[in-house]
């Protein structure tokens, strides 16, 4: 019976030889100085992954709860109000599935590095398709009619993939929970709306251009954009509090100042520049690249703002008919613009060119000029 019994001078835990150093369901963690009493002895803390967190199939079952830490809480110590504030924030947070897929029988795990850029791209591409139908569901709702599925694989999809690319990398998401969350789905879907229902309201079917905002714009827009400015005011200051406070301003500031000088500041000072929803929700969406639930919750409704804008209008070049206009007879020489351009001489029977006329854009400082 005694020799039965462990050895009470000996650790409560012993790593084997079959189990490599800084395996992480073994490895042992020194105790602190408070945490060994007056024998002498303490316990052996492990570091573990949580089965939650891996998906295995075809091999022994486990639950998924969605959470990443592990973190013991003193149950005693929290209220009833914060532990329905706890419950809350776990549903909002959990993954419908993990971040680390493992399949057993052919021994193949794929991490989080490859599980979360294929969720992320797999759920944009889905709310698009869903949105195309939401939006041809309510005629109400602004959109190109002419604007079919067809065109956007024809015209636009390699130029999503890169701006959802460069979204995923910006906002952070490969540091983040898969975005197959309630608070990332739930605030894309609500973004949706919220850009859709929009466009219902005749103040607001204006363009954010200068001619639009000089001459066009009804006194409800202003005061509805004052109201945003002072609300992403808000926002901006929360996040740079936060910045600060994480020792991360100044390197979220350089992203901020390395965007504004790529994507803005060569098309800012023409007259043409028009700053599409779709534009202006992803370039302010992936900003809002912070770890608290509010920032998430702020890209993801942008997010959809931009997955609205692709859905309803298609991603409109950003310096409109000046742009076509280009493309049209200064760049690619459309063949069907021969037509505009040649005249033919009756007499000698020869064709006559015409020099390609400049692109004149409506003038912002002159609201009466044709």
């Amino acid at each position: 019976m005694a020799d039965s019994l462990p050895d009470s001078s000996q650790p409560l835990m012993n790593v084997t030889d079959d189990k490599t150093p800084g395996d992480p369901e073994t490895t042992p963690i020194s105790p602190s100085s408070s945490e060994i009493g007056s024998e002498g002895t303490a316990d052996i803390k492990t570091r573990r992954v949580s089965p939650s967190d891996v998906l295995i199939i075809d091999g022994a079952s486990s639950t998924h709860s969605g959470s990443q830490d592990d973190d013991v809480v003193d149950e005693s110590s929290i209220t009833d109000r914060q532990r329905a504030l706890k419950k809350i924030g776990e549903f909002m947070s959990r993954t419908l599935l993990p971040d680390t897929i493992s399949i057993s029988r052919f021994n193949l795990t794929f991490p989080p590095s490859h599980v979360k850029p294929i969720k992320f791209f797999l759920t944009t591409y889905l709310l698009i398709l869903f949105s195309h139908w939401w939006i041809c569901q309510n005629p109400s709702w602004g959109q190109n009619k002419y604007y079919t599925l067809e065109r956007f694989y024809l015209y636009d999809f390699n130029e999503v993939l890169l701006d959802s690319l460069w979204f995923f990398i910006l906002g952070r998401y490969w540091s983040r929970k898969g975005v197959d969350s309630p608070l990332f789905i739930f605030s894309t879907l609500f973004g949706q709306w919220f850009f859709a229902i929009l466009d219902t309201f005749d103040w607001a079917k204006y363009s954010l251009s200068k001619y639009d905002i000089m001459c066009r714009w009804p006194w409800q827009l202003f005061l509805f954009t004052g109201f945003i400015i002072l609300l992403v005011t808000f926002l901006t200051c929360l996040h740079i509090l936060r910045a600060f406070h994480d020792k991360i301003l100044l390197g979220r500031l350089f992203e901020i100042f390395l965007c504004i000088c790529v994507f803005v500041l060569p098309i800012a000072a023409d007259s043409s520049t028009h700053y599409h929803h779709w534009f202006t929700a992803w370039f302010i969406g992936q900003h809002a690249n912070q770890k608290y639930w509010w920032s998430i919750a702020c890209s993801a409704l942008l997010w959809g703002g931009y997955i609205n804008g692709i859905a309803s209008w298609g991603r409109g070049a950003m310096l409109g008919c000046k742009e076509g206009f280009w493309m049209t007879v200064g760049s690619q020489w459309c063949s069907f613009m021969e037509c505009y351009f040649d005249v033919d001489d009756d007499i000698t029977d020869d064709s006559i060119p015409i020099p390609i006329p400049n692109f004149i854009p409506d003038d912002w400082r002159n609201c009466s000029a044709n």
